[in-house]
C-alpha cells in the first residue's frame, strides 16, 4: 500500500511538472572574463559555476584560454552515493521532493549510485525553519560539540570553538544566515573556509572540499555556499560550524533550532535528523 501511494505520489508530480533541459557546455576563458561576467553572459548564479568548476576554489583568477564547463540551466549536478535515497537528497539539500522529479523527469524512485541528478539552485534550502536567528547549515550527525575535549588529533586537552557535523564528502553546504561573505579561501587548520556576516552574527564554515562563494557576496540563508570536506586539520569528512554573536563565540546548539524542527515542511517522507550515519569525522 505505502509502496503504491509513492508511485502515484511520482505520477502527479510528473503530470504537473515542466522538466528542466540541462546542457552543459565547455567554455574557454576570452580577455576581461571574470567569474562574475561568464554566470551573467549565461544567466546562472556565480555559486553555481563556482560548484561547477571546482578548480576556482583554488582561485578566482582566470587565465585567457582556460576551461570552464557552464551548465545553460540554473542546476547544480549531484551524484548519488551508496545508501542515498530521493527523499534523504532533498533532506540534504533542503527542499521538496517534488523539486528534484521535475528537474530530473524522475520516472520511478529507485536511484542507484553513479546516478547523476541535477538540484534546482532557486529551490535549494527553500523548506529550511527560518523562524530562528540562524539555520542548520547541514544535514548530517553531530560529532562533537562546542567546549572542552580531548583533541581528535593532538591528544591535548583544548576548547572547542565550533560545532562538528559530520556527512558524506560533497554534501551541500548552505548559509545559515543572510549576509556578505567576508572571507572564502584557506584558512590553516580550518582548511577552506567561509565566513559569512549579517552584523550581529558571523557564521564560519570550516574543512571544505570546495567553495561556492567569493569575498563580498551576498548570500541568503539556505544558499548553497560549499561543500563538505576533509581539509586543514581533520580526522574525517565534516563542517567545523562556528557562530559569533555581536564578536563572541557562542555554542551553535544553544542558538539553532531544535534538530526535529530543522525544517519548516518534510519534503514528503519524515526522516531522523542526522540520518547519514556511515559518516564520520570531527575535528
Amino acid at each position: 500500500m505505502r509502496k503504491s501511494i509513492y508511485h502515484l505520489l511520482f505520477l502527479y508530480l510528473l503530470i504537473c511538472s515542466e522538466l528542466i533541459a540541462v546542457e552543459v557546455v565547455e567554455y574557454t576563458v576570452q580577455p576581461g572574463d571574470s567569474v562574475i561576467k561568464i554566470a551573467k553572459a549565461f544567466g546562472i548564479s556565480p555559486s553555481v559555476l563556482m560548484d561547477w568548476n571546482p578548480t576556482l576554489t583554488e582561485s578566482l583568477t582566470l587565465r585567457v584560454g582556460d576551461h570552464l564547463f557552464v551548465p545553460k540551466s540554473n542546476v547544480v549536478k549531484h551524484v548519488v552515493k551508496d545508501g542515498e535515497t530521493l527523499w534523504k537528497i532533498a533532506h540534504i539539500y533542503s527542499l521538496k521532493l517534488g523539486d528534484i522529479v521535475r528537474a530530473n523527469g524522475i520516472v520511478s524512485p529507485i536511484i542507484r549510485p553513479g546516478d547523476v541528478l541535477y538540484i534546482p539552485w532557486e529551490k535549494i534550502g527553500s523548506i529550511l525553519n527560518n523562524n530562528s536567528d540562524i539555520a542548520w547549515p547541514l544535514y548530517g550527525t553531530i560529532s562533537s560539540g562546542f567546549g572542552m575535549r580531548i583533541h581528535p588529533i593532538t591528544g591535548k586537552k583544548s576548547f572547542h570553538t565550533g560545532l562538528d557535523i559530520a556527512a558524506n564528502e560533497g554534501s551541500p553546504v548552505l548559509a545559515s544566515i543572510d549576509g556578505i561573505v567576508v572571507y572564502a579561501g584557506y584558512n590553516g587548520g580550518y582548511g577552506y573556509m567561509v565566513e559569512i556576516s549579517s552584523g550581529r552574527y558571523t557564521t564560519v564554515y570550516g574543512h571544505l572540499s570546495r567553495i561556492c562563494v567569493y569575498p563580498g557576496q551576498f548570500v541568503k540563508r539556505g544558499s548553497l555556499i560549499g561543500r563538505v570536506g576533509s581539509t586543514g586539520l581533520s580526522t574525517g569528512p565534516h563542517l567545523h560550524f562556528e557562530v559569533k554573536v555581536s564578536g563572541q563565540l557562542r555554542d551553535p546548539l544553544a542558538i539553532l533550532p531544535s534538530r526535529d524542527t530543522m525544517f519548516a515542511e518534510s519534503p514528503y517522507e519524515p526522516l531522523p535528523i542526522g540520518g547519514l550515519d556511515k559518516s564520520s569525522g570531527g575535528n
